[in-house]
């Protein structure tokens, strides 16, 4: 019984790790377009001030901070971004984290210079991006990525923008800023058919491997002690010739 409960126990281990794909933070925000747009490359019809804004952002908190600096986070490719405005989204690729927990003043970025979609006449030269910023340095207690929703009420600005440059740079953009208003946690994804059937298979492998070798263990058992009596009566009749 003690055997089973551990075969359980390493079963139960196995699957849980593997349906736990790391420490993702999912957030799911609104905000409203604002305090202004400007559209020099004419690719933003129809978005003005005051239009709403919804979006996600994700990352991993077990991802590596690549910047020594105890004070400076960087976390490259630790960074997904979604942002919906009108009939625009705005989608990240090679998306990244910052975090800055520095006297006076505490920031967290996730943002990303690749994404889609591509405007014709734009360069390469693009950012989107949500940041938190707090001025008295309070919000953030290290460099680490946060582990849940930032408290709007701890940081005095919380914005985003997308931006595209022009042929000539910063002298022809389109940019739209915008105001974050609300911040939720999005509740973790129910594991799909295919990942639970994986870790089906896990566990019947893991059974059956135990199985198997608790057999293993048994025949070879048996076969000790079948040796053991076929040597008896010869022992005994050596014993016998001797006296």
């Amino acid at each position: 019984m003690k055997r089973c409960f551990s075969t359980c126990a390493v079963v139960l281990g196995v699957s849980t790790a593997f349906l736990q794909a790391g420490e993702v933070v999912t957030v799911n925000f609104t905000g409203v377009v604002g305090p202004f747009v400007r559209d020099d490359l004419n690719i933003f019809p129809g978005v003005s001030v005051g239009d709403p804004v919804s979006g996600t952002y994700s990352y991993d908190t077990n991802a590596p901070d690549v910047n020594p600096d105890p004070q400076l986070g960087s976390y490259p490719g630790a960074g997904t971004l979604t942002v919906e405005i009108g009939s625009f989204t705005f989608q990240s690729v090679t998306g990244q984290s910052l975090t800055q927990n520095d006297q006076p003043f505490d920031r967290f970025v996730v943002l990303d210079n690749n994404f889609t979609p591509s405007f014709p006449g734009t360069t390469s030269g693009r950012d989107l991006r949500v940041e938190f910023f707090d001025n008295e340095g309070g919000a953030l207690s290290s460099d680490a990525l946060p582990t849940g929703v930032p408290d709007l009420s701890e940081f005095e600005q919380h914005t985003g923008f997308v931006l595209y440059n022009g042929p000539s740079g910063p002298l022809a953009q389109s940019v739209i800023r915008f105001d974050i208003t609300s911040v939720s946690l999005k509740p973790p994804d129910i594991p799909t058919v295919s990942q639970w059937g994986i870790a089906v298979m896990a566990l019947l492998l893991l059974i059956g491997g135990r199985v198997y070798f608790n057999r293993r263990r048994g025949e070879q058992s048996a076969l000790g002690r079948r040796t053991r009596r076929s040597r008896l009566p010869d022992q005994h009749l050596r014993r016998h010739v001797r006296t």
